[in-house]
């Protein structure tokens, strides 16, 4: 009654085909419910079969599939590192420069004050991360272009991460003025922010790979 179902109307997640002692698993890579389904046939044959994987997804599929996967992974860890420098710089540069004081004494709130270097980091970070993803997409555009192949994402289409990289940029900006805030030296800044940025990038590494 499956096999009915599949061929009458339901599209299949995995297709296994037997051809003598080889079993061959097609699946499709933009797909996660078929790369779970893949997955689990390949952990579930044993001897004496043998057997190979096809992946018979198209190439621009099996490319927006990827980007969909490690593109908010790699915001995040740009979002990161640009923030470091200029929320230590901001922080504690002030500090060592004396004008710090200077400002705190200012009848401006404290909330003005900290809105102020929270927006001046964001910025700086999503100016930077918005320059790193247009120079990686000019790469990508160009090697398509000299490959012949269809990348099948519309440029356009690509203006709908901007809202994720500004949330990105301010939650990176956030994270490394906290850093920073308690530090007293340049370097001792650079050693706690360099620690964040540490955790943040394995938990967003963690967060690309795929998962059973």
């Amino acid at each position: 009654e499956g096999l009915e179902r599949v061929a009458e109307s339901e599209a299949a997640d995995a297709v296994v085909t037997v051809s003598g002692r080889t079993l061959t698993v097609a699946w499709q890579g933009g797909d996660p419910v078929s790369e779970l389904a893949q997955r689990r046939l390949m952990a579930a044959l044993d001897d004496p079969w043998e057997w190979e994987a096809r992946d018979v997804a198209p190439s621009a599929e099996a490319l927006i599939s990827v980007l969909a996967r490690v593109l908010p992974g790699i915001l995040v860890v740009l979002g990161v590192m640009a923030s470091l420098y200029p929320a230590v710089e901001v922080v504690v540069a002030d500090r060592e420069r004396g004008t710090l004081e200077t400002t705190l004494v200012t009848a401006a709130p404290r909330w003005v004050f900290m809105a102020g270097k929270l927006a001046g980091v964001g910025v700086l970070t999503l100016l930077a991360l918005v320059a790193t993803l247009f120079g990686a997409l000019v790469t990508l555009f160009h090697l398509a272009a000299l490959t012949h192949v269809e990348i099948g994402l519309p440029p356009l289409r690509l203006l709908q991460v901007f809202p994720l990289a500004a949330i990105t940029s301010l939650t990176g900006a956030a994270l490394a003025l906290v850093a920073a805030a308690p530090a007293r030296s340049f370097k001792q800044a650079q050693n706690t922010t360099t620690g964040v940025s540490l955790v943040v990038m394995t938990a967003a590494v963690l967060g690309m790979l795929p998962h059973a």
